[in-house]
This record gives structure tokens, sequence and C-alpha cells, in this order.
């Protein structure tokens, strides 16, 4: 019997030492997630003017991205390591990851809040009644909210609009070896229900001037778009090394004067051009919007043309 006794005891720390490593380990994770996600949390707050932000850029841009997920994170780990603790005892040292859990968690959630909730840009420059001025018809498929989860729902219930893929909306000639190179883009029209607004968005993707094409993460936006009754240009402009920053702000300039020449055919206003862009596509629409007639951004073949825009939308452009 003392033999059976002392083997089941034996078996017994051997099963449990392993749970209880592990266990370990389990928490150790959640520290060191919770850590992470406290640190992420803090650089939500460092200012773009600060000294510190030119070393955090990497990290700030991981903090931002993620920061919803750094939300869930930081409270998760923060519950579980208090539930793990509840049966022992929270003592002094288990108030660190509790507190760094909890705090990552709120700063990511105000964060979040901040970016989503709406600000008074519109009020500012449009007046307080500026809904009122949106035809009753085209503010039925106007979002009231900016949440992303209806964002399916909503697309669900507005026709899909007309697309044209690849459409050449410019060729160049090679003076030297005589190839002619097209400029193309896809062409975004309302859908046949819905009456045009005569107002045009020509849009340049990012991708750091040398990346990237056309239609890449738009289509939700170019649809939302078009259901309010606008044409949307979708420009593939020239990149690096095919060719530099003049040549890609020419072929901007190309899609401006390409659309007010078939403003005609596709139902617009060639007054009511807008040009919009992200990232590098940003910055180049707001050169070719501020730099209409300039001849050192201005290519010899649209010397005589117009190439004005009513007004321009940089998401997050280079400015300087």
């Amino acid at each position: 019997m003392p033999a059976e006794r002392d083997l089941e005891i034996a078996t017994t720390i051997e099963i449990a030492m392993p749970e209880s490593n592990s266990q370990k380990r389990q928490d150790l994770v959640a520290w060191l997630l919770t850590l992470a996600a406290a640190a992420l949390g803090g650089l939500f707050f460092i200012k773009n003017k600060s000294p510190l932000n030119k070393g955090l850029y990497v990290g700030k841009m991981l903090a931002t991205a993620l920061s919803p997920f750094v939300a869930l994170l930081g409270i998760r780990h923060a519950v579980r390591l208090r539930s793990r603790q509840a049966a022992r005892g929270v003592g002094a040292s288990d108030w660190p990851s509790l507190v760094a859990g909890g705090t990552s968690g709120i700063l990511a959630f105000i964060y979040v809040w901040r970016v989503a909730t709406q600000h008074a840009g519109f009020e500012q420059a449009f007046g307080p009644d500026w809904r009122d001025k949106i035809p009753p018809a085209q503010a039925t498929r106007t979002r009231r909210a900016r949440r992303m989860w209806v964002l399916p729902r909503y697309l669900a219930r507005v026709p899909r609009p007309l697309w044209a893929r690849d459409v050449v909306y410019w060729t160049l000639s090679n003076s030297v070896s005589g190839e002619e190179r097209p400029l193309l883009c896809d062409v975004w029209q309302p859908p046949e229900s819905i009456t045009p607004s005569g107002l045009a968005l020509i849009y340049c993707h990012g991708g750091g001037w040398h990346g990237l094409d056309k239609d890449f993460g738009t289509r939700v936006i170019f649809r939302y778009l078009a259901a309010q009754g606008h044409l949307v240009m979708d420009v593939a402009y020239r990149l690096w090394p095919e060719t530099d920053l003049y040549g890609m702000v020419g072929d901007v300039k190309r899609a401006i004067v390409w659309l007010k020449a078939n403003a005609g055919e596709y139902g617009i206003n060639p007054e009511r051009i807008v040009v919009s862009g992200g990232s590098a596509g940003g910055h180049l629409a707001l050169l070719a919007a501020y730099t209409p007639y300039l001849p050192t951004l201005t290519p010899d073949d649209l010397r005589s043309a117009d190439a004005s825009v009513r007004a321009v939308v940089s998401f997050y452009g280079a400015v300087d």
C-alpha cells in the first residue's frame, strides 16, 4: 500500500508539473503582450512635431493601424491575468499587469473613438445646414455615420455602377523609338437608375511613386461615390523608373484635360472636376491642382489646354 501511494503521488506530481509550467508560460506570454499593447497605446499621443516622432514613426504607424486590435488585446489579457490570479488573490506584483492591460485598452479605445467621430470640417466650410442642401433623392443614398460594420448592408442596397476598365485616356509617343505608350484608367459611372450629379472625381492611387496600380483597395469608396451620382476616373499614371515626378504630374494633368474634352459623353460638368489621391497619389493630386499652368510641371502638349480643377482632396499626401 505505501508503495502504491508513493507511486500515485509521484504520478500526480509528474502530471501536474507540465501543466504548471504551461500555465506559467501562458501567463508570461499574456504579460508580454499586455506590455506590448500598453507601449503601442502610448504612441497614439506622441505629436507629429515631437522630437520623438521621427524615431518612433514605424511604431506609431503600427499602433494606429492596429488600434482596434490593441484595444481588445490589452483588455483581454488583463482580464485573463486577473482570472488566473483570482484563486490565489491579487498581490502587489500582479497589479502592474492589470493596470497595463486596462490602460492600453482604454488608450486604444480613445484613439479609435476620436478617429471614428465626425468632425466639424463640413460645418466650418459649408455652414451648419449643409445637409439640407443635399437633394432628397441623393440624401437617401448617403451614409449618416462612419460605421464600418454597416457598410456591407449599405452596399447591398446600392445599385451597382457602370464600370469600364482599361480605358485609354492618352497615348504617348517615344520620339526616339517611335513606340506608343497608352495611359489607362477605369471609369466608374452612376447606375442607370440614378441621376448623374455632374460632378467627376479623378483619383490617383498611392504606392510611393514606384508601385501599385489603379483599382487597389478603392472599389468600396468608388461604389459609394457612384451611388451619389458622381463619376470616378481611376488613373494609372506612369511610375518610377519609367518616368520622373514631372512625368507623373503630367499624366494626371492629361487625365484632367481628357475628362474635360469628354465631359459631354460622360454627362459631367467640366467645371465640376475634383482631383484626389492617397499618399503618393495625394501628392500628385496637389501638384496638379495647384499648378494648372505652371510651365515646369506642364507637358509641352498641354501648354494651351485647360488643366484647372474645381477642388482637390489629398489623403495623407506628401506636402514637403
